[in-house]
């Protein structure tokens, strides 16, 4: 008795997309920034405040979010504060702050803020962005005029058994 489960042809219809309209790398880095950008407006949007200087620190320097110029310390919030960096032709995002203290807040040290609204933050990112992946192939394989030069029937999953065609 033989099994045979034969998905062959998916192979050259993910090639065949990717090729058309920049493919799929190009709506996994347009997911990619939207999430990223979403991202940042969630940590920013429950970042405790005393001087702003974490909040406007965080992915991308937004001086608006200074509620006091200086910091306890003395330290000026500027740009350098930031941490945005892209890898990976745009696939892959690093967001952050380079504000000392950021962690501790994370942490729970502030009474405005529970521990951990960067942890949740992260993980309701990752969730996101994968709803946001495939949302977008749906879109992008339904648009009007769109197609794949491609017979949809080759590609199934046959399953074969000595007597014949089975499913």
């Amino acid at each position: 008795m033989q099994i045979r489960i034969d998905a062959s042809e998916f192979d050259k219809l993910v090639q065949e997309m990717m090729q058309k309209s920049g493919g799929a790398k190009a709506i996994v880095k347009q997911a990619v920034m939207a999430q990223s950008l979403d991202t940042i407006k969630e940590v920013k949007e429950k970042m405790p405040i005393d001087t702003g200087r974490a909040r406007a620190s965080w992915g991308a320097f937004t001086p608006e979010d200074i509620e006091k110029p200086n910091t306890p310390n003395g330290k000026m919030a500027s740009k350098s504060d930031t941490f945005w960096h892209v890898e990976d032709g745009g696939l892959t995002i690093t967001q952050g702050s380079n504000v000392e203290y950021v962690g501790d807040l994370n942490d729970g040290t502030s009474s405005q803020r529970g521990a951990g609204f960067i942890d949740r933050a992260a993980e309701k990112a990752g969730r996101e962005l994968m709803d946001r992946v495939g949302r977008d192939f749906e879109r992008f394989l339904s648009t009007p005029g769109y197609s794949i030069n491609h017979d949809f029937g080759a590609v199934q999953t046959d399953f074969f058994t000595d007597a014949g065609w089975i499913g």
